[in-house]
């Protein structure tokens, strides 16, 4: 393929009518090489095989679960003032309930809000295979925990990540059954 007189094509082309008379292209290519075209064939050539034997995926999910308590409700309770009975009827049951240091109990509502995106290439050519991920998994398991004291009354309302609240306060093993007198008979 010979493209030697590419330059005079271009030019010709732009100078048919609509164009001023003497009117030149700034950058006009005065000839083609066979190098950039052959680069360019390769390159396509490359990029129809790499396709061929490819996989690209992109993903993206979205999940929600449970309901976010309603800041109103929440700034509703208050320390020191509400018990057990006032908290649940404002909440209703919580996801999970647990022992607390004291004789305490602490009742966890949480609700779920996560995003998922990526994309997964993979290839394989001669049984050699390579693949490559690229996203964003993002969980946040919101959440607000209620404290009690010994006599269910409201000490503390937190609000944040889920996670976040069963790292810092931690969970209390459950206190060991010591056998009774009549079991220690047999």
């Amino acid at each position: 393929m010979n493209l030697g007189n590419a330059g005079n094509t271009v030019r010709s082309v732009w100078s048919g009518p609509g164009r001023p008379a003497g009117a030149r292209l700034a950058h006009a290519p005065t000839r083609a090489t066979g190098d950039g075209i052959r680069g360019a064939l390769a390159v396509l050539a490359l990029g129809m095989l790499l396709m061929s034997s490819s996989c690209i995926t992109v993903r993206f999910v979205r999940t929600r679960a449970f309901e976010p308590i309603p800041d109103e409700v929440l700034d509703g309770l208050r320390a020191g003032r509400d018990d057990l009975t006032r908290c649940l009827a404002a909440l209703g049951a919580p996801n999970l309930v647990f022992e607390q240091p004291g004789d305490g109990v602490a009742l966890a509502y949480a609700w779920l809000d996560q995003f998922v995106w990526g994309i997964d290439a993979s290839l394989s050519l001669r049984g050699f295979a390579v693949s490559a991920d690229l996203g964003r998994d993002v969980r946040k398991m919101h959440g607000v925990v209620l404290f009690f004291d010994r006599e269910l009354q409201l000490v503390e309302v937190e609000r944040g990540l889920l996670r976040d609240f069963l790292l810092a306060r931690g969970r209390r093993r459950p206190a060991s059954i010591e056998p009774s007198d009549d079991s220690q008979r047999r």
